[in-house]
């Protein structure tokens, strides 16, 4: 019996897999960052996009910019972490490497 043959692609043991959703996601926050970091400069914008003053209750987009960036970067932390380890790298070498040379 001859059974047709049907091409499955290898993704090679050095090439890392990425989660599609948690790029897009991290390239909007920065964009976000590089664009609310810029609206002291702009006039006329509307309240929404700047910071809600103290006291009063609400949240404008410049609030959520941070919060949503350590939110992304809690999800990358696994992958990151799994990659390691599938590198073999010792927890204490990480450490100190990212410790010492950055």
């Amino acid at each position: 019996m001859n059974q047709p043959t049907t091409s499955i692609p290898v993704q090679s043991s050095t090439t890392a897999q990425r989660v599609t959703a948690i790029d897009l996601v991290r390239a909007l926050t920065m964009i976000l960052m590089i664009f609310v970091n810029d609206l002291w400069s702009l006039s006329g914008i509307p309240a929404w996009l700047g910071h809600v003053e103290r006291g009063v209750d609400g949240i404008g987009l410049s609030d959520v910019v941070f919060p949503a960036f350590l939110f992304i970067v809690g999800l990358s932390m696994p992958y990151a972490i799994e990659a390691r380890k599938k590198k073999e790298i010792r927890p204490t070498s990480c450490l100190i490497t990212s410790l010492c040379v950055r």
